[in-house]
């Protein structure tokens, strides 16, 4: 092993050792000539040696001979078997060196490093983790080149040395960003492989996490002496799909091929490789003929003489960096050896497989002999091949059925459906639904906007033929021999006829269940369009609009879409593919639905994973199989860990299915799940993989899965439900849920923000609403917080309703438990998910609610903590790990008897939340107040007539008759009983609510769900954001009042109070309680020392006594404060308008004409679309008393990173060098009620609005003297060019100022 190391800016180490150069790779590893290896050769020109002009071939593709499916089959099972039982280790020289890079070392030197060295990249090492922690390579350095470039500025030296790579990859992150479950960044894990992993696995690692290298080596040895043994090795290589091609020459397997002049610019060539997502790009003259080739790695050239802080990349071409590169000649350098490496398309994979094979070479230029065209290029990387799914999500077309005269078979063989003039066919969305493709296409104005639903057929007048739809797409397929092909469904509604290549399968009826179809027999060959129509049928019994009728629980569906006092009818009632279409591809065994659960011992030191899947054999003869589970664990820094991997033998008979249960899986201490305000979701992923002999890997399943312990049981203090997540209490604030949008366009990129949105507003549980969904696997994947999923009965259908319809539920009774039970199946591994409730308001029927009791039970450790030797393993079980609930108001939910003793749903007295006689039980499933959406969303979501306030009449008895216009009325307005600001009523209202129910926490009450969330349509009641996902005022008192720790008035007895949900005391605390007037004097002051607030409980402090007061204010502020005494840090502040008894907020009309003081700093980070905003914001009046310095933006170095993201602003601190703007106020006060909002500055339409937008916090108010600082994230829309805009409006400034943009 040859050993270097940089020490105090010069190398030591034996130079005279011999070695051998690589061409980059992940392992960053050289190796060293051995006894055995002849030494390298290189031409000492940048083309390899092959005489290409003298080679000729005939073009035909038909002159190539095609391996039979039974060759193919075979040779890739050998291929498979060799890799499994070899290991990284044996690719491993027997001497050899690695360079390896300190993260703290600057961006300068290690850039001189690669470049001295001739390597294109190296791990990195941090010396305080004690670890590699990332990889510093060239894709790099183009990103700090292109980046730079693009603000206007020059890299540096000085920038370059004092900048570490650790801080060039913390900015690197923002750059290619991932996101967990509430939208927050984290970095990509460094991938990495064991010594004694076998070279499958590392194969397939390389593809999963699409790394662009394995480490130099002679693995093809293993091959060279088996062509006869493997037939694929003697095929040409343009008949296997592997490489990229120019079109219509190989059989591509991505895109097609990029390629570069000589004279393109430098900048547009690092432009492409990002953004193509390839290493290399071949570079060709004016008749497409090989020059060269130029790859990420000759980005070091440029450390020749520092010619990157010399150059400008759009006025290098791409000829000058190469011959750059070619004079730098480092002194351990790569640069004067091949370049350019050919094959030719009649080429076999074994002659190809040898030449990757040689040290140096990354990949082959497939050229025409003699004119060196180029026709593609194939890397080691493009030899690998995967099983796996493909979604079907793009490319469909939808035509209304009575509108089609071709048959399914007729669509599938001779007459496939098209666009055009005359064409009924038009772009569908799938998934999605008939009434989705339609406003798609413009054929229906948007249901959602003002009473345009009106305008729209309802499927009840029109017949279910009106909206019956075919959906037809195309797509290929390459399977082999004893592969087997599945078309996937994860839900329809309602049932279907699946045509494929004019074979019919039909789809049985039910909006709840997976169809799983084997498609093996009828594809065709695999560079042929497999044809696919779907004729998609609605429900059987449509119902009307409540409360005419309620027939839709009839049907086993979604109940919201008939119309409810929440929202309008969907017209189509959700008929249409709404779930994810995919074609999967196994071998002989597949894995059909496992199931993980995980049980502790020893105060959760000892864990183990109980593991049971069901495994299908698809072939005619016995599978000898082994069956693979590993878990592996993401840590903190990126780097994956396998924490267990274990293997299991079974056999499984020809045309059979087994249900395989693993010996139980050993893990200590693992980091546990925990739920949103309690701790980290932390997550292990659990990969089963099965190995059929003879074959190879036939199918792989994987599931982030957290190791969590869920309990439920009646509190015997209270009568409410009570919940336990791994052995703490856990103090539900949560709501109820309906689903993303009502017309099912539903997206990952809704669910994050859906979910971030809830996890901002401090939630602990969500309520799935049996009216709705089952929810997606997407929805849990992203959720945080504990999940209440209800089946498909309500109270209000299902024979509770006026009139009373369905009293027996829905007419099929089987179908049902078959849709419970797939849902179960789907989603039964998310740690989220808490509890299973049979109906809204109502149980289901008693042979579905008794069967679903029986299986849903729990298992016996579940309920005695023991797991005996003679019960079953808890994975046999359906579920058996969390509790089965009949019904929403039952065993510990309201009165626990099923009468309705939830609610109520208006706006209600603020003090009334904390009396003893608000609410007599302990868990309210239900309870909601008003939730008008903000006045943008009014005007852009109504015509004009829509945007006129309601009238309120007084009636000679003094009741105040609130009279809305009939657009309000449509979208299910609900009176706010007099006239006021919405927003602040929005934010007293919800902040009230759960400031009431955390007082009595425990003593009376175990947990409150909100009615409800969020609307799927725009409606005006009920919402804490609306569907275009503003938030209102609302979500930020919730915000405030659902913290884990809170500081609140009690409005009832005026006691202050510190709610802690947590499990740790609080002893060092204290409480600032100050009282503000209109005329921003203060009144009242007081500190509170020596507070002391247990673990999961809600102490009473002391009376709040100010409006007992001689001289006390009619309207006055108070902020509350609750801080560490020993560093003053604020662990929760909350502000207040108050009146004295008997009066109201009228003194607030006039304070709107107060202008405050205010000075506000942006500082901002934008990358692409991407920005992140940080904003300070300081009452600056009465300077007398203030009390808090401006300590949020101090000095700061500006350097390489805030260079690169840009920093945008007009008026700058002279210190900061940040956008400072200060508003002409001059009166002392409170500034009150103000809020941000995002607007694209190059919209001309009346909506300018940037949604969704994350702030930490809104609608907030300073007194004087105080400071906030906010954090502001967002993605600007597609091709905007301007920066946005950033707007502050309060009550004292209603028309508000930019404050970024």
């Amino acid at each position: 092993m040859q050993y270097k190391f940089y020490v105090d800016g010069e190398w030591r180490h034996d130079e005279h050792q011999p070695f051998v150069n690589a061409n980059g790779g992940v392992m960053n590893t050289i190796f060293i000539t051995g006894p055995d290896m002849p030494p390298a050769a290189f031409s000492p020109s940048n083309m390899d040696v092959d005489d290409f002009s003298q080679r000729v071939v005939d073009p035909s593709q038909d002159s190539i001979p095609r391996m039979s499916a039974a060759d193919l089959e075979m040779s890739r099972h050998r291929i498979s078997a060799l890799l499994s039982n070899r290991t990284a280790y044996e690719l491993l020289p027997e001497s050899g060196k690695v360079i390896a890079l300190d993260v703290n070392l600057p961006v300068k030197q290690a850039f001189h490093i690669l470049y001295e060295q001739g390597i294109p990249l190296a791990p990195l090492w941090d010396f305080g983790k004690g670890q590699f922690v990332g990889v510093l390579g060239p894709l790099d350095f183009i990103l700090i080149l292109r980046e730079l470039g693009t603000h206007g500025s020059n890299l540096t030296e000085e920038e370059l040395e004092t900048h570490t790579v650790a801080a060039w990859k913390e900015g690197k992150a923002h750059i290619s960003r991932q996101y967990d479950g509430i939208g927050r960044p984290y970095p990509r894990p460094l991938v990495q492989v064991g010594p004694y992993d076998n070279l499958k696995d590392v194969a397939l690692k390389i593809l999963q996490n699409k790394v662009a290298a394995v480490p130099d080596g002679s693995y093809p040895q293993y091959f060279r002496h088996s062509s006869s043994s493997l037939p694929i090795l003697q095929q040409p290589i343009c008949s296997i799909p592997l490489g990229t091609w120019v079109p219509r020459i190989g059989e591509s397997s991505s895109k097609p091929l990029a390629t570069l002049r000589p004279h393109a610019s430098l900048g547009s060539a690092l432009s492409l490789l990002v953004q193509a997502g390839v290493s290399s790009i071949p570079v060709v003259d004016d008749n497409d003929s090989l020059i060269d080739i130029y790859s990420r790695s000759d980005i070091t050239a440029l450390a020749k003489d520092k010619a990157y802080a010399q150059i400008h990349l759009d006025d290098m071409t791409v000829h000058q960096a190469l011959q750059l590169g070619q004079d730098a000649s480092p002194p351990y350098g790569i640069f004067n050896g091949q370049r350019c490496h050919m094959c030719l398309r009649s080429d076999s994979l074994g002659k190809v497989i040898e030449r990757l094979a040689n040290p140096g070479v990354r990949r082959l230029v497939i050229v025409e002999a003699g004119s060196k065209r180029v026709e593609g290029i194939i890397s080691l990387k493009t030899t690998m091949s995967q099983i796996g799914k493909t979604l079907l999500d793009s490319g469909w077309l939808a035509a209304r059925s009575t509108e089609v005269n071709d048959d399914g078979e007729q669509l599938t063989t001779t007459n496939p459906p098209s666009l055009g003039p005359k064409s009924p066919w038009m772009e569908a969305a799938v998934p999605g639904t008939v009434l989705g493709t339609l406003l798609k296409n413009k054929s229906i104005p948007d249901p959602f906007y003002g009473l345009e639903n009106e305008t729209i057929t309802d499927i009840a007048d029109s017949g279910r033929d009106y909206y019956t739809f075919w959906f037809s797409t195309h797509f290929q397929c390459k399977r082999l021999l004893n592969q087997y092909v599945h078309l996937n469904f994860r839900a329809i509604n309602y049932s279907a006829e699946v045509y494929v290549n004019g074979h019919k399968i039909v789809l049985p009826k039910g909006m709840f269940r997976r169809h799983t179809l084997d498609v093996s027999d009828i594809l065709r060959p695999p560079d042929s369009d497999n044809l696919l129509a779907v004729i998609v049928h609605p429900l059987i019994i449509l119902g009307l609009y409540l409360p005419r009728e309620a027939k839709i629980g009839k049907d086993v569906a979604a109940q919201y879409v008939e119309g409810w006092d929440w929202i309008c009818p969907i017209r189509d009632r959700n008929t249409g593919i709404w779930d994810e279409v995919s074609i999967s591809v196994t071998g002989p065994v597949r894995i059909i639905d496992p199931h993980l659960v995980s049980t502790f011992y020893d105060d959760y030191e000892r864990a183990y994973l109980h593991v049971t899947a069901e495994l299908e054999n698809k072939s005619t003869w016995s599978a000898d199989c082994s069956v693979n589970i590993q878990v592996t664990a993401e840590l903190e820094n990126g780097v994956c860990l396998v924490e267990h991997l274990h293997t299991e033998n079974v056999l499984i008979p020809a045309r059979g299915n087994i249900h395989h249960t693993f010996k139980p899986l050993y893990l200590y201490k693992p980091e546990l799940w925990w739920p949103n305000g309690m701790g980290k979701q932390n997550l292990y992923d659990v990969l089963i993989t099965v190995v059929v002999k003879e074959f190879g890997e036939s199918d792989s399943w994987m599931q982030p899965f957290g190791f969590r312990k869920i309990e439920s049981d009646i509190d015997s203090v209270t009568g409410g439900r009570l919940f336990k997540i791994n052995g703490e209490p856990i103090f539900i604030r949560g709501g109820n849920w309906i689903l993303s949008d009502g017309l099912l366009r539903l997206s990952k990129e809704r669910y994050r923000t859906d979910i971030k949105f809830h996890a901002d507003m401090n939630m602990n549980m969500i309520r799935c609403w049996g009216g709705g969904l089952a929810e997606r696997p997407e929805f849990y994947h992203f959720v945080m917080s504990t999940v209440w999923q209800e089946f498909w009965i309500t109270g209000d259908v299902d024979g509770r309703g006026d009139p009373v319809s369905n009293p027996n539920g829905p007419l099929d009774h089987d179908l049902f438990l078959l849709c419970a039970r797939d849902t179960v199946k789907l989603l039964r591994n998310h740690p989220s998910l808490a509890l299973w409730v049979g109906g809204n308001e109502q149980v289901p029927p008693k042979d579905i609610n008794e069967a679903l009791k029986q299986d849903l039970r729990l298992h016996p450790y579940f309920t005695t903590q023991l797991l005996p030797d003679k019960d079953s393993d808890p994975s046999v079980y359906l579920d058996g790990t969390r509790v089965y609930i009949q019904g929403s108001m039952w065993d510990g939910f309201a009165d626990g008897k099923g009468n309705f003793t939830d609610g109520p749903y208006e706006i209600q007295y603020p003090e009334d939340f904390f009396k003893d006689t608000y609410y007599k039980y302990g868990f309210n499933p239900e309870v909601g107040s008003v939730g008008m959406p903000v006045a943008d969303t009014i005007r852009a979501t109504m015509p004009r007539e829509g945007w006129e306030i309601p009238l309120f009449k007084k009636g000679a008895d003094g009741f105040v008759e609130e009279v809305p216009n009939r657009m309000w009325d449509y979208h299910k307005y609900i009176p706010y009983s007099k006239p006021g600001k919405a927003q602040l009523v929005n934010y007293i209202q919800y902040r009230a609510l759960f400031e009431g129910w955390s007082s009595q926490m425990w003593t009376k009450y175990t947990g409150v769900l909100i009615w409800k969330n969020q609307n799927p349509w725009t409606g005006l009641r009920g919402q804490f954001y609306d569907h275009l996902l503003d938030q209102t005022a609302s979500f930020y008192g919730c915000r405030s009042a659902a913290e884990p720790v809170h500081v609140q008035l009690n409005l009832a007895s005026n006691f202050l109070e510190v709610v802690n949900t947590t499990p740790k005391e609080l002893s060092d605390v204290e409480i600032e309680a100050s009282v503000w007037d209109l005329d921003g004097n203060c009144p009242y002051s007081k500190v509170f020392n020596k507070v002391y607030a247990p673990p999961k409980k809600a102490v009473k402090i002391s009376e709040f006594k100010y409006p007992k007061s001689e001289n006390a204010k009619p309207v006055y502020f108070l902020l509350l404060k609750l801080y560490r005494a020993s560093d003053k840090t604020v662990i929760s502040r909350n502000f207040y308008w108050l009146h004295l008894p008997g009066k109201d907020y009228t003194l607030l009309e006039p304070y709107r004409k107060k202008r405050i003081p205010l000075k506000i700093t942006c500082n901002a980070v934008n990358v692409g679309p991407e920005y992140e905003l940080e904003i300070n914001v300081h009452n600056t009046s009465r300077a007398d008393l203030a009390k808090n310095a401006l300590q949020d933006y101090g000095n700061r170095n500006v350097g390489l990173l805030q260079k690169f993201f840009g920093r945008f602003g007009g008026t700058e601190d002279s210190n900061r060098g940040l956008k400072v703007v200060e508003t002409e106020g001059s009166d002392p006060g409170v500034a009150f009620f103000f809020r941000f909002s995002v607007h694209n500055a190059e919209a001309e339409k009346q909506d300018t609005r940037i949604l969704p937008v994350h702030y930490s916090d809104n609608y907030f108010s300073l007194v004087p003297g105080e400071s906030m600082s906010f954090k502001i994230s967002f993605a600007a829309p597609t091709g905007m060019k301007k920066p946005p805009r950033v707007m502050l409006r309060g009550w004292n400034y209603p028309d508000g100022f930019t404050v970024f943009g």
